[in-house]
């Protein structure tokens, strides 16, 4: 009889708990800031408005106390000027094939108004942020789960659009390119010492069938490997990123992919201007203000079991039209979430044209973060095809 009477108070207080912690959920809503002493108190509404990756980081640095969610009004973002005057001319003669392939794109967001989750996977991988050509300095910073800067990176990167040009003159495709080549990017390591020097090289082709060329010199033993462009999986220097996941995504669209899109109100990091309200990076996350914003879930599953990934979950900014996103969830070959991509939108004045400068990777089971800070310039109009080359990559680094 006490056994029993045991069990039915055990219960009875398992109820008890479940109610109050029902009651006790908080709204999160404009005006309120979540801290380690409060977080609990929202953790109910925290799954709900943000992805599963963010969550489990977000919930973890609260725990630990090293940042603050501060939560403010719903901004209107304002369009990119030069990006979305030819996505507004373009709206409407795209279309996608019956193998993924990209057909009747010139320049600009390829389907303003996606329909399906394929339009939006091409939105993702011409998304505005590349202005046409541009090159940029920027830290990698290794963090460890307690928080601790264990290393840090600096690097150079170089990028050129071919096709969809729109801000630098050629405009829309280069000289005797006839749609050959969508982009050539680069970069080179400046330090630490013992990776200065280290080069990648890589070649992207509008042709759907065809595999990237991707290069790079290891200074160490003074070689050129090729990587295989069917699969660049390798860690970036011992980050927690690969070189498919820069960017969102890097991965090639192809013919086996399958994809879903849905619409959800969701917590993101608010959107900046460069050389206003810079966020601070700080123990492997962000100390930003974060807003609930409508947003678009692009879930793309890759169906190669011979891919790192089985699937990548993109959260995309809706309301501005460009192409940009918050961040991404990466699933094992296992289906077992392992890795989570968090981005901070940023741009620059007067055009609005610019991408953020923030890019957070996360390894789920270890907690171990990079942060990509980038020191962002504006269009780099020196730059040259003839540039893409490690003879002139090497040159940088001495």
């Amino acid at each position: 009889m006490a056994k029993r009477y045991e069990k039915i108070c055990l219960v009875l207080a398992i109820i008890f708990l479940l109610i109050s912690s029902l009651v006790s959920a908080k709204e999160i809503t404009p005006g309120i800031t979540i801290t380690k002493d409060n977080f609990r108190e929202y953790l109910s509404e925290l799954e709900e408005l943000l992805d599963p990756g963010t969550y489990k980081v977000i919930v973890e640095c609260l725990k630990k106390g090293f940042i603050t969610v501060p939560v403010v009004e719903m901004q209107e973002y304002p369009q990119s000027k030069n990006f979305h005057r030819y996505t507004d001319k373009y709206a409407g003669t795209c279309r996608v094939g019956p193998n993924n392939e990209l057909i009747g794109w010139k320049a600009g967001l390829p389907f303003p108004d996606p329909k399906n989750g394929a339009e939006l996977t091409w939105n993702v991988d011409r998304k505005g942020m590349d202005v046409d050509q541009y090159s940029f300095y920027g830290d990698f910073n290794l963090f460890s789960g307690e928080g601790n800067l264990e290393r840090q990176y600096r690097w150079r990167y170089f990028s050129m659009i071919y096709t969809g040009r729109f801000l630098v003159p050629p405009l829309h495709d280069l000289p005797q390119n006839n749609g050959e080549i969508r982009l050539k990017e680069s970069f080179i390591m400046l330090k630490p010492f013992d990776i200065r020097g280290f080069c990648f090289l890589r070649t992207r082709y509008e042709d759907i069938d065809r595999w990237d060329d991707v290069y790079t010199y290891i200074p160490a033993i003074r070689r050129v490997r090729r990587l295989t462009g069917a699969d660049v999986c390798d860690p970036m220097l011992g980050s927690d990123a690969i070189y498919d996941d820069f960017q969102l995504f890097r991965q090639k669209i192809t013919s086996k992919m399958t994809f879903n899109m849905r619409e959800k109100e969701m917590l993101v990091p608010s959107a900046w201007v460069f050389g206003k309200d810079r966020p601070d990076v700080k123990s492997g996350t962000y100390q930003t203000t974060w807003q609930i914003r409508p947003v678009q879930i692009l879930e793309i599953t890759t169906n190669d079991p011979d891919y790192i990934y089985s699937k990548r979950v993109v959260f995309m900014e809706k309301q501005r039209k460009i192409g940009n996103g918050y961040g991404v969830n990466t699933y094992d070959q296992r289906g077992k979430l392992c890795r989570c991509q968090i981005t901070i939108l940023g741009w620059s004045l007067p055009d609005y044209d610019s991408y953020g400068g923030y890019a957070s990777y996360h390894n789920l089971s270890t907690m171990h973060s990079t942060i990509l800070d980038t020191h962002w310039t504006d269009p780099d109009y020196s730059l040259k095809p003839a540039q893409f080359s490690f003879r002139w990559l090497l040159k940088q680094a001495r």
